[in-house]
């Protein structure tokens, strides 16, 4: 919330940004980066229900395809017109930006918006 106040101030928050302002331009001027005692900031309420939930549609969203995926790559005679080499890359593509996502690595950040401009 307090970000929001350098790009968007409104008049309650100008009293706020000028303190802040001053205590960072003291730590700079003095150059004491690690000395000085932070404000007791009051720490944002985790809302456990909500997050939970999101985090239990996501991990299906990302299990359900794989699952789905691995059947028909175990049961070739389920339909046998399905090309299972572009099931086999699209099984491997799911993975990889699953596992991407889940470990925030950003490896295939660079490739997804390469493939969005395309």
């Amino acid at each position: 919330m307090r970000k929001s106040w350098l790009y968007a101030p409104q008049s309650h928050t100008l009293e706020d940004l000028r303190h802040d302002f001053s205590e960072l331009a003291r730590i700079f001027c003095t150059g004491l980066y690690g000395e000085f005692q932070p404000e007791d900031l009051p720490v944002p309420e985790k809302r456990t229900g909500v997050s939970r939930f999101f985090r239990i549609l996501q991990t299906l969203g990302f299990v359900v395809p794989l699952a789905v995926m691995g059947f028909f790559l175990l049961n070739p005679t389920v339909n046998p017109d399905l090309d299972r080499s572009l099931v086999w890359i699209f099984f491997i593509s799911w993975l990889m930006i699953g596992i991407d996502r889940y470990l925030n690595l950003g490896i295939l950040d660079p490739i997804l918006n390469f493939a969005k401009g395309l």
